[in-house]
């Protein structure tokens, strides 16, 4: 793809990271910018900055699973040429924030992933309490766990109880990749709606 970017200032409060190889060639213009590489955990992590300058002729590449680049400041309209090689099957993209390196955002990697997302999420707006089950199932399967996340998300809005329940269950493996983020969303949940403890003690006794 052929991109141009005006002169000017630009803010970036996240980063946002896929599972691609990028390649940048500065075909014209002068710009500043910072190459981020991350360090750390999944859910927060922290960034090793590299300033650079972009003109003509520069050549870039990056592994955008750990690696990115913000233009920051284009002092001459900057145009790049940019050939961008995606895995077969991509891992979740994800978008961090920029001053505490906290998770901000999960998205799928692949297309046909983010249409079954908007396909849930649409159910979730028509409020159709009847794909619950179907969507508690999606929970637990190995599929993509930002689809799986979509569906815990939507399940816990339409059914709170059988949300909680799905995601108690994805909180209490130690082997789920969502394990995490479910059990810092569970304590999130019972502190600031303390009548989830009391569902979480009827399953406990069930």
């Amino acid at each position: 793809m052929l991109q141009a970017r005006e002169p000017g200032s630009y803010e970036f409060p996240g980063a946002t990271f896929s599972d691609a190889l990028r390649y940048d060639a500065t075909l014209a213009g002068k710009a500043s910018a910072h190459i981020l590489r991350i360090r750390g955990v999944q859910d927060r992590v922290h960034f090793v900055e590299e300033r650079v300058t972009l003109r003509p002729g520069a050549r870039l590449g990056f592994d955008c699973s750990n690696e990115t680049m913000l233009v920051h400041d284009v002092s001459q309209r900057l145009v790049t040429l940019r050939l961008l090689q995606c895995a077969e099957e991509p891992r979740p993209g994800r978008e961090y924030c920029r001053k505490t390196g906290k998770l901000l955002h999960q998205s799928a990697g692949s297309l046909a992933t983010s249409r079954r997302e908007m396909m849930v999420a649409m159910l979730g707006r028509m409020q159709r309490r009847e794909a619950v089950p179907i969507m508690a199932a999606m929970v637990h399967s190995e599929g993509d766990e930002s689809l799986r996340w979509q569906c815990l998300r939507e399940c816990l809005a339409l059914d709170s109880e059988a949300g909680f329940e799905a995601l108690s269950a994805v909180a209490a493996s130690e082997t789920d990749p969502l394990g995490d983020p479910a059990r810092a969303l569970r304590t999130q949940l019972i502190e600031d709606h303390p009548q989830f403890a009391k569902v979480e003690g009827q399953q406990c006794r069930v």
